[in-house]
């Protein structure tokens, strides 16, 4: 199996079913049919939702369900993969936090840490309440 980074431009390409997505219809077979395996960076889920809310102006819950599509391009198991499950667990609970925050949080907790210091109450009280639960 041979393995593919594919940046922002092309998820959405993907994503969106744009004009250009079609230049990419054999890697995306190959994909489908395990032949590749797609590599997506976290910076590349950051990226996308900013997109989408940004220049799309789409809501929480519908760069929620993008983002779970470009995730399911993702092997499970993957570092990657986990982190951005665990992301989108939170930001579909508290989508006010925003995707990139709920990345944040969720690494803090992935890492283990004994706390996690930000000027931001919100996020704050969530990392508190991910602690109190034990959510790693």
């Amino acid at each position: 199996m041979i393995r593919i980074a594919l940046d922002t431009n092309v998820m959405l390409d993907w994503l969106l079913d744009r004009p250009t997505a079609r230049q990419y219809d054999t890697l995306l077979a190959g994909i489908q049919n395990g032949l590749v395996e797609a590599v997506i960076d976290v910076a590349v889920f950051l990226e996308i939702d900013w997109v989408l809310k940004s220049n799309y102006h789409q809501t929480a819950a519908k760069r929620c369900e993008y983002l779970k599509v470009a995730r399911d391009f993702l092997e499970d198991g993957t570092d990657v993969a986990l982190v951005v499950d665990a992301a989108l667990a939170v930001f579909e609970q508290r989508p006010t936090i925003g995707f990139d925050d709920a990345m944040i949080v969720t690494a803090a907790q992935k890492q283990q840490v004994d706390d996690f210091i930000t000027g931001d109450k919100k996020l704050a009280r969530v990392y508190q309440s991910l602690k109190k639960r034990g959510e790693r």
